[in-house]
């Protein structure tokens, strides 16, 4: 009964921000982003028609990607969502959004194995990017430069 109520309540948190919100402005996450003295990169495209594109890729000690995604923000049906595809998956992901601010985003899907939360925001010149199961207590935290 207890873990009914704590799913219930979980499923009932996730909500998408939907097309009614006023346009939404994820300009702030634009551009080349980099971690680990370049091995890391992110980068996010301007808005083109509604969507955002992005890709992330990691470099392995022989300098090859050995993990990499192709992202994308956009408006679905049910709201505005983030949506990737990795290597490891092979079938996208989608992730609803469930809070923006001037600066930050919050992305969720509780049916997702790893990682369930997404929270993008910005840190003075950094962008940040939480990744990490519901409760927040697993996952890491990616944060990243502007490219040199």
């Amino acid at each position: 009964m207890l873990a009914t109520f704590f799913l219930t309540a979980s499923l009932a948190s996730v909500a998408f921000v939907t097309s009614a919100d006023p346009d939404l402005d994820f300009s702030w996450m634009e551009g080349c982003w980099q971690a680990d003295e370049g091995r890391t990169k992110e980068v996010w495209s301007e808005d083109f028609g509604g969507v955002r594109f992005g890709y992330a890729a990691t470099l392995n000690e022989e300098g090859k990607a050995g993990f990499y995604e192709q992202m994308v923000i956009h408006e679905t049906e049910q709201g505005w969502a983030f949506t990737a595809l990795t290597r490891a998956n092979g079938v996208p992901v989608t992730f609803p959004l469930t809070r923006v601010g001037d600066t930050d985003a919050t992305f969720e899907n509780p049916d997702h194995d790893f990682p369930q939360k997404i929270y993008y925001y910005l840190v003075e010149a950094q962008l940040h990017a939480d990744v990490t199961d519901l409760s927040g207590d697993n996952g890491f935290t990616a944060k990243l430069v502007p490219c040199r």
